[in-house]
């Protein structure tokens, strides 16, 4: 997939994405690093973890990315 391809993707989504980084690291060396936070997308709520390693031209990329959605309750999206 190209970054074009994926950029066509999200953009053809329906839902709303939006999340909140909680913290971030990066190892000693400078290469590796990881983040963690919150995310809301649509009706789903949740965390994250991703996991950053740093290429031979010096661009961080997601080399590993996990979400965890929260059990769904219905109070938690209905709207007053």
């Amino acid at each position: 997939m190209t970054p074009e391809n994926l950029a066509a993707w999200v953009n053809g989504q329906e839902g709303k994405l939006s999340g909140k980084t909680i913290r971030m690291e990066t190892s000693r060396s400078g290469d590796f690093g990881y983040s963690y936070g919150s995310y809301e997308y649509s009706s789903e709520k949740g965390y994250y973890v991703r996991i950053w390693r740093k290429n031979e031209k010096g661009v961080w990329r997601i080399a590993f990315d996990v979400t965890n959605p929260l059990p769904y309750r219905k109070r938690d999206y209905e709207t007053n």
